[in-house]
């Protein structure tokens, strides 16, 4: 429960940027779609919303220190000399707390030569005197001197907003409001190098001025003090005790031009100044929780985004029209026919769907919203099934045959966000849906991979409107049902507004593309490749469950084999599932040394068990249990429930728009992830045969692509000579790491110098090299040092990559392929370190990317025009999987190599190694 308000309105004094500071350490990594830090704005704006939610306060100024020295310099030159450099990703946010303040009509003050301290301990001092009640808000305790029985303060700590009256700061500190400036000059400061009484610590320093009283009165009787240790310090350190205390005394009489008896203002966190802000610093949720307090007080609960109505002349209006989009129903044919006269006049429509299932290849189409001109849109049902619907829609059959010749029209440009998901949905439905030209999801991934590309995130962020959440119709839960028992006239409002904000987003993405130079990247490889992964997507790939059978009931063995073995070496039986139980045994029991700790208590994570199989033969033997129990559950338990019930096929979906080097991932369920190192995960692989009787699988994977292309990008002349004159990269490495020659390198060796040589693209370091090949710290680093000696093209390719990421901000890649590469510039090593190693590793896999995706293109377009039976059914990143007729294997397996190497040229070959089989295994 918040405090109860103060007073009547008493004075809000807010020490900003000492909350700003607090803020911008508590929240991390956060930034805009821009790359903009934003967590100190964010932080606190957090707290200054519960500052206003829980004391509703009616006067509020914000104080702020200075730049330049103070009155303080002048008496000691050395004063906060000890603090480090404000970090440049703090700095560039301050701009933006004032604007944030301006925009919510809360005045700030600052004034050269003072710190804000000094303006707030004036005000506070004024408007006492003037019989007010004055709250300071502030994370500092030097401002614990202010405190009276008219002047109060508020520490906010994380979500708590504390009251300090003189008992609270007395209870806290050890001293009370009038010993705190003596406290502290017996103390010291070591954030502001306020020296004190070297040795006095706070405890000391409460004993000393409880018994004397004030600073001045225990320097003229240090001889009292009892403790000989106490009294010589005192008595040495005197002078800097005093001037000390001139540091820490805040000045209450600076010449501050602000009237405190009048009202200051009136702040709201609400105003569309501010939400413009919010939605530039990509604060959406901030934008929701604003227009949801608005609602609540406004009392307008249940108003959708669009208003419902028939196509103007028809005569059947649903509802009036109010709201940013006008969203009409057809009912009839002659509105239909009216509306397709309006899409080809307009000459492009963004599209979308309503569905009863997230999945498109189950999902059952339940209606069809289309827009040709911003403002307005068109709702078609074809699948609802409430009793009073049913009737009324156009059979599915009608719409089809009509809307079918316009969604596959050439001369007519489709928008859609997500398109891959609608095109299946209306496919698989039987309209002959033409490719989609412009996919706004796709665009802003293309703009900033990393940012949000949901619509209603886009359609908040970039219109500044906020659209209606799915939940709203549908419920969720438990209780919530599907779109086909949802009223027509509720769905239309939502549906019309989804293909609306589509079509607009479609010319703000689309200029943006433009302006930095992506739209090539966006038109000759992201939306050429909706396409290819749709037909892949429909196409499927058999699963054989009965080696999944076979191969469960053999791991339901082998588990039950390891879990006895580690009961036997436990010495008693436990939960081999449970962390806390695990952590028991091999903490407590065995009194193995932990490694590490979580929130919850000691880690049993992988790492740490790999790091304790050297001391103990339990910790293996978990691994062991916890490697076969997620390949049985993940895999081949869950695998044959994933099978289409009408395909007989496992359908994935490739998501383009997650990774943010550029690489596709796949879920539902993810076949990328398959392990192919253990032999329990090459079986699953078996269970994976071609589409139809007679036809193999053909594997074509790129080798080494990723050091193939650093040798391009670095022009390191040893690196590129071993790619051009085919050399056996790692057994090079291998050679020169450990100083042998080529003939003598051992398989070890070259096991290990392939770590090296890809652990380079992923920044790793000494520490994480030691303990992937279990050496020395010192060795790794000299493996480090003897590598790059040996490729020192690749040493200046990556430090002049960094700097130009700190630079510029962002980093690409050959086919410019854009990603922000925040903290380059942070103080903090960890996030500096881990921004620099995105920065080398992005244009390497973000190339290597790129090219698997000109070529799956490049297949996809050769299959179609050449009538071939091959149907392209899997990738895993630099591997491409056929399903194709045995005969067609010959005459295929050439013009695969062909495309693939010549996807994107480099200055080395590229190389494509191929395999056939009966199964994936086998591959």
């Amino acid at each position: 429960m918040p405090n109860p308000p103060l007073s009547s309105s008493p004075l809000y004094l807010i020490d900003a940027m000492s909350l700003v500071f607090q803020a911008f350490y508590a929240v991390r990594g956060l930034t805009n779609a821009q790359g903009l830090p934003t967590n100190a704005v964010f932080g606190f704006t957090k707290k200054m919303q519960k500052l206003l939610s829980d004391y509703r306060p009616e006067r509020l100024v914000a104080v702020f220190d200075s730049p330049g020295p103070t009155f303080r310099h002048e008496m000691f030159a050395e004063y906060k000399a000890n603090r480090a450099e404000t970090p440049e990703e703090f700095q560039v946010q301050v701009p933006y707390v004032l604007r944030l303040l301006d925009a919510a009509g809360i005045p700030h003050l600052s004034m050269r030569g003072y710190e804000a301290d000094d303006l707030i301990g004036t005000l506070a001092a004024r408007a006492a005197q003037a019989g007010q009640t004055v709250v300071i808000v502030t994370a500092d305790k030097d401002l614990f001197q202010l405190v009276n029985d008219r002047v109060k303060i508020i520490r906010p700590r994380q979500d708590d907003l504390t009251v300090f009256g003189p008992a609270e700061v007395k209870e806290k500190m050890g001293v009370g409001p009038e010993q705190i400036v003596d406290f502290l000059a017996l103390t010291g400061d070591t954030s502001d190098n306020i020296p004190g009484v070297p040795g006095i610590g706070p405890k000391t320093a409460a004993q000393l001025l409880g018994e004397f009283g004030t600073l001045e009165n225990l320097l003229s009787h240090a001889e009292q003090i009892k403790n000989a240790r106490q009294r010589e310090l005192v008595t040495t350190h005197a002078e800097a005790a005093r001037l000390s205390y001139r540091l820490a005394k805040i000045e209450c009489a600076a010449p501050v031009d602000l009237p405190v008896v009048a009202g200051v203002c009136a702040p709201n966190f609400a105003s569309s100044a501010l939400m413009s802000l919010y939605r530039e610093l990509g604060f959406t949720s901030l934008v929701k929780e604003a227009r949801q307090k608005q609602a609540a007080q406004a009392d307008f609960f249940g108003e959708t985004d669009a208003a419902v109505s028939q196509i103007p002349g028809d005569g059947k209006q649903a509802a009036s029209p109010s709201g940013p989009t006008v969203s009409h129903v057809v009912w009839d044919r002659k509105s239909l026919e009216s509306l397709i006269k309006r899409i080809r006049k307009a000459g492009r429509v963004a599209l979308d769907t309503e569905t009863t299932d997230l999945d498109p290849m189950r999902a059952a189409l339940v209606g069809i919203s289309l827009c040709c001109e911003p403002g307005s849109a068109y709702y078609i049902p074809v699948g609802h099934r409430l009793e009073e619907d049913a009737g009324r829609q156009l059979p599915q059959e009608v719409v089809r045959e009509a809307l079918g010749p316009v969604l596959a029209d050439k001369g007519v440009i489709r928008i859609a966000q997500n398109a891959k998901f609608d095109l299946r949905v209306l496919r698989r439905h039987g309209f002959p849906a033409g490719p989609v030209h412009f996919d706004t999801m796709l665009a802003s991934y293309v703009l900033n991979p990393e940012g949000r590309h949901g619509l209603k995130s886009l359609a908040l962020e970039l219109l500044g409107m906020e659209m209606t959440e799915i939940e709203a119709l549908i419920g969720k839960g438990k209780n919530a049902t599907t779109m086909d028992l949802v009223e027509i006239v509720r769905v239309a409002p939502y549906a019309c507004a989804d293909a609306d904000m589509t079509f607009r987003l479609a010319d703000v993405l689309g200029e943006r593309l433009r302006e930095n130079g992506l739209t090539g990247l966006f038109e000759e490889i992201e939306m050429p490749l909706v396409e290819v992964l749709d037909a892949m997507e429909s196409e499927g790939v058999t699963l054989d469950t009965s080696v999944l059978d076979s191969l469960s009931r053999s791991l339901g063995a082998k588990i039950d084999t390891i879990a006895a073995d580690v009961f036997r070496i436990a010495g008693r039986s436990f939960n081999i599932k449970s962390t806390q139980q695990v952590a028991d045994v091999l903490f407590r029991d065995l009194g193995l040394k932990p490694k590490r700790k979580t929130a919850t208590g000691l880690s049993t994570s992988s790492e740490v068990l790999e790091e304790l199989r050297e001391s103990h033969p339990l910790p293996a033997r978990i691994l062991d249990y916890r490697h076969l129990e997620k390949i049985l559950s993940t895999y081949v338990e869950a695998l044959p429930r994933m099978v289409h019930p009408e395909t007989g096929r496992i359908h994935t979906s490739y998501n383009q728009f997650i990774a943010a080097t550029g690489r596709l991932s796949s879920s539902n369920p993810n076949l990328q992830n398959i392990p192919v190192r253990s032999v329990e995960g090459r079986e699953i692989r078996r269970a994976f045969v071609p589409n139809h009787r007679g036809d193999v699988f053909l594997a074509a994977d790129y080798s080494q692509i990723e050091l193939r292309v650093l040798a391009h990008l670095s022009k390191d002349s040893e690196l590129r000579r071993a790619f051009l004159e085919n050399r056996d990269i790692h057994s090079q490495t291998a050679a020169r790491i450990f100083g042998t020659p080529s003939d003598m390198v051992t398989e070890e060796m070259r096991s290990q110098a392939k770590v090296i040589n890809f652990g380079i693209l992923y920044g790793m370091g000494p520490h994480r090299l030691s303990r992937e090949l279990s050496i020395s710290h010192a060795q790794a680093g000299a493996f480090i040092e003897e590598y790059f000696r040996a490729y020192p093209g690749v040493r200046e390719w990556i430090d002049k990559t960094i700097e130009e990421a700190r630079q510029a901000g962002y980093v690409t890649t050959l086919s410019g392929r854009r990603r922000m590469i925040a903290n380059m510039n942070s103080s903090n090593h960890n996030l500096r370190s881990n921004a620099e190693r995105m920065a080398v590793n992005t244009p390497v896999q973000g190339t290597a990317a790129d090219m698997v995706k000109f070529a799956m293109i490049a297949l996809h377009q050769e299959i179609e025009s050449s009538g071939r039976r091959a149907r392209m059914v899997l990738q895993v990143h630099d591997e491409l999987v056929f399903s194709l007729p045995e005969e067609e294997v010959e005459e295929f397996e050439p013009v695969v190599r062909e495309r693939m190497q010549e996807a994107l040229p480099l200055d080395v070959p590229l190389r494509v190694d191929t395999k056939t089989g009966r199964t994936w295994a086998e591959c």
